[in-house]
């Protein structure tokens, strides 16, 4: 789903002028440093809740892009969506212990030849066999287990560990100018 960024913020954000009860969005916060209230009855969401850096009713200075109109009010909590809490979270992949396909072994599990998707999948399944109980790291984050026996060896993780790292810059950098785009 794509969002035109004018459009978020002529109805995302509401003018000092306006009236309280329009539904607004508010697309900038951070987690405060207070601490949260205790309720009384032990709720059911172990969740602390959320809480934004300013207190609703305040006047957002110097975020107002649009020239004729006047800063925007922030909003209570309650009035803004689930999803924009998250937006600050650590999107990181996480480890797990599945290891990760090689380019080869993946471009061969979707082969058109049967032959070649039999052979992809019984190296996939030996090599989990193999690693069984032993976390797969990617191999951009590796430096201290390389291999060093010989200098072929070492060259080629390294090489490996370039082209991984290479791979994760790339697509990271894909996504910021897509994100970019969105202002």
């Amino acid at each position: 789903m794509s969002v035109c960024f004018r459009c978020a913020f002529r109805y995302g954000f509401r003018p000092a002028f306006t009236p309280s009860f329009t539904n607004s969005i508010r697309f900038f916060s951070t987690t405060s440093s207070r601490p949260a209230e205790t309720p009384e009855k032990p709720s059911a969401d172990p969740k602390p809740k959320a809480l934004s850096s300013v207190a609703a009713g305040t006047q957002l200075k110097g975020i107002n892009y649009i020239n004729k109109l006047s800063d925007p009010i922030a909003l209570p909590d309650e009035e803004y969506p689930a999803w924009l809490w998250t937006v600050l979270e650590d999107r990181r992949p996480q480890l797990n212990t599945e290891p990760q396909l090689s380019a080869e072994d993946a471009a061969d599990l979707f082969s058109k030849s049967k032959g070649r998707r039999k052979m992809a999948q019984k190296r996939i399944a030996e090599k989990q066999a193999a690693n069984e109980g032993q976390l797969a790291v990617p191999s951009d984050w590796r430096t201290d287990d390389m291999p060093f026996e010989t200098y072929e060896e070492s060259q080629k993780a390294i090489m490996e560990a370039k082209k991984a790292s290479r791979a994760r810059r790339r697509a990271a950098i894909k996504e910021r100018n897509f994100l970019g785009k969105l202002k």
